[in-house]
């Protein structure tokens, strides 16, 4: 009887992962950016508001948008410079109940910032691995636009053996799942089920 139950858990527990995952939807946020380069690498603040804003489409790299400089610029970075970018975009998104919403960024070079709403979503220091935020709990109604804010910041830019791009580089996307779902990047593993224990691990 024991061992039935178990069985009876293991199943309902895989069909539920296989309901989630068709549930998850990709949808690609690659357009509608606005993009400013500052002017003043020693300033940590500036008004977003009064920024000269120009739209842009990812993935977006500025450093190519110069001049070569050999005097001035390195050769690891091209010759071309770095500096501080900001990235936003206003978007409406209609979430269920039961839904989860993350923006995923396939890669952001180099140490970025992320702000959605005016509250900080987290930092990522590294320029070439993918990573996450969870947007659900800071979201405004589907009837109220949301407004992302990256910054990007590339002032220290002789940091790489070749050249690396500067910016939101990559694609970015948004990823609706089911409230109940294995975390990205995690591996659902089943072990047999004996007569007195199974174990699954994630």
């Amino acid at each position: 009887m024991y061992k039935s139950v178990l069985y009876l858990v293991v199943i309902i527990l895989v069909s539920s992962c296989k309901n989630e995952r068709n549930l998850q939807r990709d949808m690609c946020f690659n357009s509608g950016w606005q993009f400013f380069l500052s002017t003043d690498s020693t300033s940590s603040t500036i008004d977003l508001k009064t920024a000269d804003w120009k739209t842009v489409q990812l993935p977006h790299d500025w450093s190519v948008e110069f001049p070569f400089d050999s005097v001035n610029g390195e050769g690891c970075t091209g010759y071309l410079p770095g500096g501080i970018g900001y990235y936003k975009k206003v978007f409406n998104v209609d979430l269920k109940n039961d839904e989860r919403l993350y923006i995923w960024f396939d890669g952001v070079y180099n140490n970025s910032e992320y702000w959605i709403n005016g509250q900080k979503l987290g930092e990522h220091p590294y320029g070439y691995s993918p990573f996450y935020f969870d947007l659900t709990n800071h979201l405004n109604s589907h009837e109220i636009t949301n407004e992302l804010v990256v910054k990007v910041d590339r002032s220290r830019y002789a940091d790489s053996r070749w050249y690396t791009g500067s910016g939101i580089y990559r694609n970015v996307k948004l990823v609706k799942v089911h409230k109940l779902h294995i975390p990205f990047g995690e591996l659902l593993l089943l072990l047999p089920v004996s007569q007195k224990i199974t174990q699954i691990f994630i």
